[in-house]
């Protein structure tokens, strides 16, 4: 779609269709045969369009010899009517804004060439597009290809490219071993998240590791199962590279050491920073991390870019480019070799060009705060001056990019266009928002081979500036409402991811809407349990059967006994069987109750409760289980 589709369009072909993703053949056809069937009818083109859709939706294509006749259809399971999008130049609302001043954006600001990994973006430049670090890449790079330097730790000032640098170090590893699997992970680690992407990882290509994926499945200590997966990644045939970023984000600015609150953070990077070659790692962050250097990881301060690079850079940029090489000289010894800040200084200037030499003031006469710790002092300079820029681009959005941002914030891992769209207020302009929104470098985006299509996120500075987005409580309920929405459509139709899942389920929580996030969470939970996953299900519902409200539902105490039952923890079973026995919402599930009660005082010698316990429901003889299947109530759960 991106690729032809958009071309065409911008091109000024007035109308465009296309498909967002691979369509399949019959739905294609029966696509093709309901629009022009509408169009020799008379139906202007959007109607065609609309109904070829629903047409697609019923699902009739299916199978026309068998739907022949039939009133009803068994729908579109594989969502193919999502896929066609028409581009109409002819519509009443502008596709951009005609009365905003036209900007032309040289091609630097295009969005770069990047490819996901992990569950974030790593922005991985063209070796044209990349100035700068010859140094580095000169020292380094040859020996963490080789091994002989498998850890580095990458240090320096806000957007002097040390994400950008730890990119191009896997691009070039990928070029010599396409073989190795790059895993990235941006602090402050969210450890659901971390231990489903090492989950999908390890349980599909270790799984001649049966022993530690046995142990995986039933340790029921969170940081244990992470632990076991990285030691199954360590240890297996495939080699794999961790970049772990934003490790600033956990360190407290007056004396640099981990704050309090994310000791799992830093407990989950000294496990990966233990990982012996040929496992590979590369850390990034402001400041010094003091505890990697027992591990032999190895320290690289990235300086800011030398004056000729950035010279380079600055005659990319329309707005820099035209300076004076005496202002030109003033803005590196202020900004010195911040690639992120220059870029915004240029997009400030394409609207404000008579403003150069106030804003250079205004930087220069920044101060830092007095309990900055002295080491950090420079860093922490760069970065207020950063912000600054940052501020006065940002007093240059229209309302709705100004918008898009301070709600994009609330973003966690990548999303499609569609996230902005649910949670936009003018649906005729998002992608033109979101395009300047990339344009201003305040948002990345990169394309996922998997499904081809462009994925977005926010660069953690901009939620680190944005702290506080202005959104009243109930505004961001509602906004949290609707991001979860997207998770829950992409989890189910486009991705199959179980991390979109679970964003789902954290964004139903944040908006308070219990009963959608239980009803997520029991699909995950199940699946988690089916595969004998009994700790990680334990983990998941934990939270659900504590909270103090609501209540939690009879499947969540369910599924928490089934799992210590299997784990063989029978008292913790007993008593979360007998909290769900009055929540029980149908016979049926009243006997799956009673019958795993009887079984565990089986289970204890007590074979007169256990008869008692059995007596209600043996007028059930085949009931549902716990995992939804039919079992025989006679027979003793699994792992006893």
């Amino acid at each position: 779609l991106s690729s032809v589709t958009q071309i065409l369009h911008e091109q000024g072909i007035p109308r465009v269709l296309g498909m967002r993703l691979s369509v399949q053949d019959k739905a294609a056809s029966a696509f093709n045969a309901e629009l022009f069937r509408r169009i020799s009818l008379g139906d202007s083109l959007g109607r065609a369009l609309a109904l070829a859709r629903e047409t697609l939706a019923r699902g009739g294509w299916l199978n026309p010899a068998d739907s022949a006749g039939q009133i009803s259809h068994p729908g579109d399971p594989f969502a193919q009517w999502t896929l066609p999008v028409l581009f109409d130049s002819t519509v009443d609302a502008p596709l951009i804004d005609v009365t905003r001043k036209s900007q032309t954006f040289p091609a630097a600001h295009s969005p770069p060439s990047t490819f996901m990994i992990g569950e974030h973006v790593l922005p991985v430049l063209s070796r044209g597009a990349f100035i700068g670090r010859r140094a580095q890449i000169r020292q380094h790079l040859k020996k963490f290809i080789e091994g002989t330097e498998p850890a580095l730790m990458f240090t320096g000032h806000g957007g002097v490219g040390k994400t950008t640098l730890a990119g191009h170090f896997a691009q070039r590893l990928l070029e010599s071993d396409p073989t190795n699997r790059v895993i990235s992970f941006r602090a402050p680690f969210d450890f659901p998240m971390v231990y489903e992407t090492l989950r999908r990882e390890a349980f599909r290509d270790q799984i001649e590791q049966t022993d530690l994926v046995t142990q995986v499945q039933i340790e029921p200590d969170p940081h244990r199962r992470i632990g076991l997966l990285l030691q199954a990644l360590g240890t297996g045939q495939q080699a794999y590279t961790f970049i772990l970023d934003n490790l600033e984000s956990i360190q407290a600015l007056d004396s640099l050491t981990v704050l309090p609150e994310f000791q799992e953070s830093l407990w989950f990077i000294q496990e990966v920073a233990q990982l012996q070659f040929p496992t590979r790692k590369i850390f990034t962050g402001r400041y010094p991390l003091q505890v990697l250097d027992q591990y032999g990881v190895h320290a690289l301060t990235v300086p800011g870019a030398p004056f000729g690079d950035v010279l380079q850079k600055m005659n990319r940029i329309s707005s820099l480019r035209v300076l004076p090489p005496s202002t030109k000289r003033e803005v590196y010894g202020v900004l010195g070799g911040n690639h992120r800040a220059i870029e915004w200084l240029g997009q400030t200037l394409e609207h404000d060009s008579t403003q150069p030499q106030v804003l250079l003031h205004s930087l220069e006469n920044l101060h830092t705060p007095a309990h900055t710790a002295k080491e950090a002092t420079q860093i922490v300079l760069s970065r207020l001056r950063e912000n600054l820029v940052f501020d006065q681009l940002h007093k240059h959005l229209s309302a709705e990019e100004d918008y898009l941002l301070r709600a994009g914030t609330l973003l966690r891992i990548p999303v499609t266009l569609d996230a902005f769209r649910a949670i936009t207020q003018n649906p005729d302009h998002t992608g033109t928002c979101v395009t300047s929104l990339v344009n201003y470098t305040l948002l990345e985006s990169s394309v996922d081979p998997a499904t081809e299509l462009i994925f977005y996120e926010f660069p953690p500075v901009i939620r680190e500036f944005l702290e506080d987005p202005g959104f009243t409580s109930e505004e961001m309920k509602t906004l949290h409402k609707k991001i979860g929405y997207y998770h829950k459509f992409q989890g189910q139709h486009l991705t199959k991811k179980l991390t979109d899942d679970l964003e789902a389920i954290y964004h139903f929580r944040m908006a308070e809407t219990h009963e959608l996030a239980d009803e997520i969470a029991e699909q995950v939970a199940g699946f988690y349990y089916k595969t004998s996953q009994f700790g990680q299900t334990l983990t998941l519902v934990q939270d659900i059967v504590q909270r103090p409200h609501p209540p939690a539902p009879w499947w969540a105490w369910s599924r928490f006994g089934a799992s210590q039952l299997s784990l063989g923890n029978l008292e913790p079973a007993l008593q979360a069987f007998l909290q769900a026995l009055p929540l029980s919402p149908s016979e049926s599930s009243k006997a799956t109750t009673l019958n795993n009660i009887s079984q565990i005082y089986k289970a204890r010698g007590d074979y007169d409760t256990a008869l008692r316990s059995q007596a209600e429901p043996c007028h059930f003889p085949l009931h549902r289980g716990s995992d939804g299947r039919r079992d025989d109530p006679r027979q003793s759960r699994p792992n006893l």
